[in-house]
Order: structure tokens, then sequence, then C-alpha cells
């Protein structure tokens, strides 16, 4: 069984979101459900990632119902789309099912999700716009450490995402001349604090 779990986190969520954008027949048939947009499942794709990966730029992981549809409409109004924020809420809240609603608050079914499509954002993104995608990374440098969002990156396009992210991270990281510099720059960023304890241990 474990040898279906795919090794690379990405691949999990693709199977998961072609799943979810299809249905079967009784003879296993692939159907492609239509979509309230009148998007197609590869479309929708696109597009909800820049809604994942404009939220995930502005710290949103949960949304009143009326900032979800200002988002959806700047996808809307960026791409010249014909359809309306409704009919965004309703494909991914009612065929796809990756939002759900709890109260007043909508949320994501897993945050991942949003790291996940925020990721294929970036990417598509990088060879005409790479330097809004690296500042918005470093920008969230703190928080991103935590999440999957460049690790996915990188298992999608490990050219890209080495060449565009982390050769730029790491010559701005150690753009002294000393090497001594470099180490201490690096060690008060990435270990500001040094815990420990006196005493006798068991």
């Amino acid at each position: 069984m474990m040898n279906d779990i795919p090794q690379d986190r990405y691949v999990f969520y693709e199977k998961t979101y072609e799943a979810m954008a299809y249905e079967y027949d009784s003879r296993t048939k692939r159907l492609s459900r239509p979509f309230f947009t009148k998007l197609n499942e590869k479309t929708f794709h696109k597009y909800f990632s820049e809604f994942c990966g404009l939220t995930y730029a502005d710290s949103k992981y949960y949304f009143s119902r009326d900032l979800m549809l200002d988002y959806f409409n700047q996808v809307i109004e960026d791409n010249g789309l014909s359809t309306s924020p409704e009919m965004f809420e309703k494909d991914i809240t009612e065929k796809l099912c990756l939002i759900y609603k709890d109260g007043d608050v909508y949320e994501f079914i897993h945050r991942s999700f949003q790291e996940y499509f925020a990721a294929c954002y970036y990417l598509s993104m990088l060879t005409t716009q790479k330097d809004i995608v690296q500042e918005t990374l470093s920008e969230l440098d703190e928080k991103i450490k935590e999440d999957e969002t460049i690790s996915m990156m990188f298992g999608m396009d490990s050219d890209s995402a080495e060449k565009y992210i982390i050769l730029p991270f790491l010559e701005k990281m150690f753009s002294e001349k000393d090497d001594e510099k470099n180490y201490e720059n690096y060690l008060l960023k990435y270990y500001p604090q040094i815990e420990y304890v006196t005493g006798d241990l068991d």
C-alpha cells in the first residue's frame, strides 16, 4: 500500500484535483463534469492557482464570503474571464469541495491545498515575472519555512525553482566576501536564539 503513495507531495494534489474534477461511470470511464464557471479542469486549475497565489501572498487562509468573492473577481478581471465570482464560489465549494463553509467563514479543506496551487501559480510566473515571485517569497520568508510551497515548486520543476528561487536566495544570503561574516549572518537569521539548560540530567 505504501508504494501507492506519491513520493513527491505535489503528485498527491494533482491526483486529488483530477479525481474531484472528473466523475467515473460504471466502467471507470473518466468523464468531465461541467464547471459552473464554464471552464474546463485545466483552465480552472490555472485560475484557481492564481486565487491561491494571491491569498497565500496576503497570508489569507480563511475568508468571509465577500473577501473570497473579491479575490475571485480580481482573477476574473486579470484574465478577462466571462464568468462571475459567484460561479467560482459554486465550483470550489460544491463541485470540487476544496473550500468549505464553516459558519460565516470559508476555509480550505487543508492549508496544503493552498500551498500546492500557489506553487503552481508562482512557477507559471517565473519566466516572465520572476522578480515579483522572488519578492513575494522573500517577504514570506519566516512563514514559508514551515510550508511546502517551495519544496513543491522544486518537485514540479527543479530547474526553474533552483535557477530563479534557490540560487538567487543563496547569492543574497552569502553576498559578503568574508566567509565568517556570511556564516554569522546565516546563523543570526535562522538561529537567532539558542536555548540551553544547566544542571544535572537524568
